[in-house]
């Protein structure tokens, strides 16, 4: 399982140059006031995690990060710059650096334009591509450059701070598919990638309605919730066949969850509280995220008693979870160094500079975090209100 452990920012919009973070194998926890850049961050780390620099692709930026495992190193720096003008026409290029070292191979791999050029093992190939987005050409370095470590392809969502996240999976208009269906779309999110493998060997007939023995947290939500059963619904909306082959293109949409509670009472998702939906939420997402979450106010509307099994939910997986909530930080697993400290919080303000305001997000000092570790060995006080008595929230 990779593990996000680095990130320098040499250059991005209304980001302090300059800025380099390091992060720890659990829990990664943004702190920050409002308009600090939490959110910005949070969407920055889950581009990066699944490839998708789309959204950095019309401004300068020049970021590096690096992952790593039990199997060794894969580092990336991205470099693009801005329209420049070549007589009438403009163009937007993109350099791309990818290094993966491990005990068994070494591949560099660079895309600059239109070229590919990827070393394993010290034997160089160039290969020419048509694709110019820097989403795309990234992708294109993956796919060419294999790696023996696995690598998450599709796109890592943030979860929102509201119900959105959920509206937008359930409010998906459809999603397409070709036999076979079981075939994983690289770049597709993981809900589209999810729904592929239900469908995976089912019929026609028999894949409208997926119960807890196909998509086994569909017992888990029906439980955190209080109910006796959910099941996850979705519809086959159009049947297409595809020339020459006898091959066949499937639409699916209309999505929803339905449960039934202890005494009979039918509803869908639409009809539980803001707070249920977000603990729904949670459940569904950390079902198609089984590496890495990326969570803005993770508690927001949740009753305490929730918040408990949110981070238990979490278990062994990489989180960076931004939060203004003192309960989240409360419930936070035990500290056992200052060390652990320094590696969980990341603190985001912001500064003006030359009347412009920029933000600031960095590390605790090991001197923060010793305050902080000496103050919590005392086991008085809570975490919430460690940090703020330091002035660290």
């Amino acid at each position: 399982m990779l593990k996000l452990k680095r990130l320098k920012i040499h250059k991005l919009p209304r980001v302090k140059p300059g800025t380099e973070l390091v992060f720890n194998d659990g829990i990664n926890v943004l702190l920050g006031i409002n308009g600090s850049g939490k959110t910005t961050l949070l969407k920055l780390l889950a581009s990066l995690i699944s490839g998708q620099l789309q959204p950095y692709s019309r401004a300068d930026c020049h970021v590096e990060w690096s992952f790593e495992n039990e199997g060794g190193t894969f580092s990336l720096s991205v470099e693009h710059f801005s329209s420049v003008q070549h007589g009438a026409q403009q163009s937007r290029p993109t350099r791309i650096e990818l290094t993966a070292r491990s005990p068994v191979r070494d591949v560099f791999a660079s895309h600059e334009h239109n070229t590919i050029t990827i070393t394993i093992d010290g034997t160089t190939e160039r290969h020419q591509v048509s694709e110019t987005a820097v989403t795309l050409s990234l992708r294109s370095i993956f796919q060419q450059a294999w790696h023996p470590w696995s690598y998450p392809l599709y796109w890592t969502n943030r979860l929102d701070e509201s119900t959105h996240w959920l509206e937008g999976v359930t409010d998906l208009a459809r999603i397409e598919a070709e036999d076979p269906y079981s075939d994983l779309v690289v770049g597709a999110s993981a809900f589209e990638n999810l729904v592929l493998r239900l469908i995976e060997g089912g019929t026609e007939q028999d894949i409208h309605q997926i119960t807890a023995e196909q998509l086994p947290v569909l017992q888990t939500i029906a439980a955190a919730l209080g109910c006796k059963s959910a099941s996850f619904q979705f519809d086959l909306q159009h049947k297409q066949r595809l020339d020459p082959e006898d091959f066949f293109r499937y639409t699916f949409g209309d999505f929803r969850f339905r449960f039934v509670k202890a005494d009979g009472t039918r509803l869908t998702h639409h009809e539980l509280s803001f707070g249920q939906q977000r603990l729904l939420a949670f459940h569904f997402y950390a079902a198609m995220h089984p590496e890495v979450i990326v969570a803005d106010e993770l508690t927001n509307g949740m009753h305490h008693a929730m918040i408990g099994q949110c981070i238990d939910l979490i278990g062994e997986r990489q989180a960076f979870l931004a939060t203004q909530n003192p309960l989240l930080l409360d419930n936070l697993p035990g500290f056992t160094s200052a060390e652990q400290v320094q590696s969980t919080f990341i603190l985001c303000t912001t500064e003006r500079e030359n009347d412009r305001e920029r933000m600031v997000w960095r590390n605790m000092t090991a001197e923060e975090a010793g305050n902080f570790f000496r103050d919590y060995q005392v086991g008085i006080s809570h975490t919430n209100d460690i940090l703020r008595s330091w002035g660290l929230w």
